[in-house]
């Protein structure tokens, strides 16, 4: 018999019965568990066979029945994969082999039978080894000292996350160990099984041990009481002590204390009452006069030893501020300050000190009461004072007055006064000096009129007349006029006017003027704005001399300040001043001298522009004056009536300064497609200063010559 073999390749061997051999028996085996086995091959028609079929492959390759002679044996099947091993017949795994049976590790006897091995695993069961392994149950929790650990699918131990700060229970941080003990506060507290603080018991009253979460102690520490006269403190254990001495008086709340609660006594003129705490309190205001130590009450009407008069009697307080009468009463005066008799007269009392007036003063002494008598008075005995003479002849003294007499009021007066001559062009006289009279007349040195209109210069001579001088010369000859000569008794004749003579009237900008019939100079014709008139001048046209003209680039009116600030609108104290950039005459600037102030221009404008601006800035305070000149314009649309709030774009030009020197600033900015009009600002900067010289431009001029 030639039997067909399955093969790993699948290879296909033709499987030949011999007639007459009896047939082909095909045989079945079962083999352990291998790779897969290929399809039994088709056995070769015979008599007396029958269908060959394959069996199971296991273990091994997978080997096809044999078929019987004389009949078609069909295939047999391809045998299942399996793991390779020593063929064992009817077996179902390979001897030796390991495998789990959930957590039941098993090996294949020597039949190809799993069998247990050993018990159950608690843990796990390696599949690769069927032995049990791990050291826990995948997802347990635990402690490792302070590090939580979790349990892989391995069954080892694995750390989780950091080490705890205080303390690890079942498997995570907790805030303390289980069963430690400690207070929080006053309050006892032991850690539970999960790691937190419980409240153990009530508060304690004084004491809470932190290392034995126990009450202690009979009082709070710090605190304090009195043990009859003794002072005592309660220590940090909770129990008293005594604090220094016993008191000698009272002892309350711990402390010793002055006096007995109620008692009175006198701190100088202040009552006192001694307080519950055993403190002498102040009761009341200080008394006035006298405060009686045994009551603590305030008595008497005056201060003791004090001194004081009644009427003309002195009086001495006593010591319970009682006033007593001290000796005899005083015959002119009693001193309210020293309680003592004084004076030789009687207060008002007048006399004569023979042309003297006296008065008694208020400290009973004879001054003198006024000046003495004499001349127009005399001094009454009846009065005590300066009675007049009236109408007698006197003297004042006065060399310039003459006829004086006693006035009433007891003065020497009346009289004329003396009138001094002799006084001419050639000699002077001076005033009367009262002390002297008038004085004699004094020669004159200088100008003098001789009364010929032909002569000029006179003086006056050594021998007091008027002479010397020069001749006249006739004036007022002009351009204009002609004069003739001297006349001795009227002078020089009135000018001639000759008219239409040619001229100059000093204005550069009139041309071939000529002499009017009224004699000045006059007509002409006007120069044109070309012709220079003075340093930085011009003439306008209009036959006037300016500073400068306006150039015709620029849209402002005025911009440089000549004469005056027409056309701009000055705000906040803003100010036409003289000082020009040019230092031209008849031209000036804008001062801006306080924050508020500010100088601004309205004028009409054109749309999508480019506008070029700029001005000059001279600082007004001294040369280290510093700080920030400010010029800007804003772009307003139609209709605004040159409202800067309603602004719909702007562009400033500001320069820095560190000097009074003039300065210039610059800039430009494009206006927006609605704008209609321009309003130019200049603004007080930090410092004082003023503005000249501005310029608005649609071209750039650089740096202009205004």
């Amino acid at each position: 018999m030639v039997s067909g073999r399955s093969m790993a390749g699948g290879t296909a061997l033709l499987v030949v019965c011999f007639l007459g051999a009896g047939g082909c028996q095909g045989s079945d085996r079962e083999f352990g568990k291998g790779l897969a086995g290929s399809a039994g091959f088709t056995a070769a028609s015979g008599t007396g066979g029958q269908s060959g079929h394959g069996a199971a492959g296991r273990g091994g390759a997978g080997s096809g029945g044999s078929g019987h002679g004389g009949e078609v044996s069909t295939s047999g099947a391809a045998g299942s994969a399996g793991e390779a091993g020593t063929t064992i017949d009817g077996g179902t795994c390979a001897s030796g082999d390991r495998q789990c049976q959930g957590l039941q590790p098993q090996e294949c006897d020597a039949n190809g039978v799993w069998q247990n091995r050993g018990s159950a695993c608690t843990i796990s069961c390696d599949a690769a080894s069927g032995a049990c392994s791990g050291s826990c149950t995948l997802g347990a929790s635990q402690c490792n000292g302070l590090q939580p650990e979790t349990c892989d699918s391995s069954g080892a131990w694995q750390k989780q996350g950091a080490v705890c700060p205080v303390a690890c229970a079942g498997g995570a941080c907790a805030s303390c160990t289980p069963a430690a003990k400690h207070c929080n506060g006053l309050q006892p507290q032991v850690c539970d099984s999960s790691g937190v603080w419980k409240n153990s018991g009530t508060a304690c009253s004084y004491l809470c041990n932190d290392t034995t979460g126990a009450c202690t102690g009979s009082c709070t520490p710090s605190a304090k009481q009195c043990s009859s006269l003794q002072p005592q403190l309660c220590d940090s254990n909770g129990a008293w002590q005594n604090m220094g001495s016993a008191c000698p008086v009272l002892c309350n709340g711990g402390s010793c204390n002055a006096c007995s609660p109620n008692a009175k006594q006198c701190n100088g003129l202040q009552p006192q009452v001694c307080d519950s705490a055993g403190a002498w309190q102040n009761s009341g205001s200080a008394c006035t006069y006298v405060c009686n130590n045994s009551t603590g009450a305030c008595g008497g009407s005056c201060t003791p030893g004090a001194k004081q008069c009644t009427g003309l009697q002195p009086q001495l307080c006593d010591a319970t501020g009682t006033w007593q009468n001290w000796g005899n009463a005083c015959a002119f005066i009693c001193s309210s300050s020293s309680g003592a008799c004084t004076g030789s007269c009687v207060p008002g009392a007048k006399v004569c000190n023979g042309s003297q007036p006296q008065v008694c003063d208020s400290a009973g002494a004879w001054q003198n009461s006024g000046s003495a008598c004499g001349g127009c008075t005399s001094c009454s005995t009846t009065s005590g004072s300066c009675v007049a003479n009236t109408g007698a002849a006197c003297s004042d003294g006065n060399a310039c007055t003459t006829g004086e007499t006693c006035q009433s009021s007891g003065t020497c007066g009346g009289g004329s006064s003396v009138s001094c001559t002799g006084a001419d062009q050639c000699h002077t006289v001076g005033s009367c000096v009262p002390a002297s009279g008038c004085p004699s007349p004094v020669l004159k040195t200088g100008s003098c009129n001789d009364s010929n209109a032909c002569t000029t210069g006179e003086t006056c001579q050594s021998n007091g007349t008027c002479g010397g001088g020069s001749t006249v010369s006739c004036t007022g000859a002009d351009q204009c006029h002609t004069v003739g000569s001297c006349v001795t008794s009227s002078g020089c004749p009135s000018a001639v006017v000759k008219t239409g003579s040619s001229c100059d009237d000093g204005n550069p900008c009139i041309l071939s003027e000529t002499c009017q019939s009224s004699g000045s100079c006059g007509g002409g014709s006007k120069a044109s704005i070309t012709t220079s008139c003075g340093n930085n001048k011009y003439c306008d046209g209009n036959g006037s001399c300016k500073c400068r003209t306006q150039s015709s680039w620029n849209l402002l009116n005025n911009p440089g300040f000549d004469g005056s600030a027409s056309s701009w609108s000055l705000n906040g104290g803003a100010t036409y001043i003289t000082a020009d950039v040019d230092s031209c005459s008849g031209s000036g600037s804008v001062a801006l001298q306080a924050l508020a102030a500010n100088v601004t221009q309205c004028v009409s404008a054109k749309p999508s522009t480019t506008y070029y601006f700029g001005y000059r800035f001279k600082a007004l305070g001294g040369s280290s004056s510093a700080g920030t000149a400010t010029g800007f314009i804003s772009f307003l649309p139609a209709g605004s009536n040159c409202d800067s709030s309603l602004s719909t774009n702007s562009g400033s030009a500001n320069q820095s300064y560190n000097t009074n020197n003039w300065i210039q600033a610059s800039g430009s900015v494009t206006s927006d497609s609605d704008t209609a009009q321009i309003v130019f600002h200049m603004t007080a900067p930090a410092s004082n200063g003023s503005y000249d010289q501005v310029y608005l431009s649609t071209s750039s001029p650089g740096v202009p010559a205004f």
